[in-house]
């Protein structure tokens, strides 16, 4: 027997309560990927506080050109 029916007999043995498990299980594993993804930006440009304030007090964003660090987009929030 191949993989995907052996599959599909799992999923038939399970009822109808299995595609809601699968939907909620593929969307519970973007939601991983994304916040990897985020937490591996973050850590890559660090922003210290103090600076995040500085360039908040100037009216502008980073001084380098570079994208903007997530840190301070969140500082900018909650500073308004």
């Amino acid at each position: 027997m191949d993989i995907f029916g052996a599959f599909w007999d799992l999923v038939e043995t399970g009822g109808p309560v299995m595609m809601p498990i699968a939907v909620v299980s593929l969307w519970m594993w973007t939601l991983i990927a994304l916040k990897a993804e985020w937490i591996y930006r973050v850590r890559r440009r660090p922003l210290l506080i103090s600076d995040a304030l500085m360039r908040l007090d100037a009216g502008g964003g980073p001084t380098d050109g570079a994208t903007p660090c997530p840190r301070e987009g969140a500082l900018r929030f909650f500073m308004k």
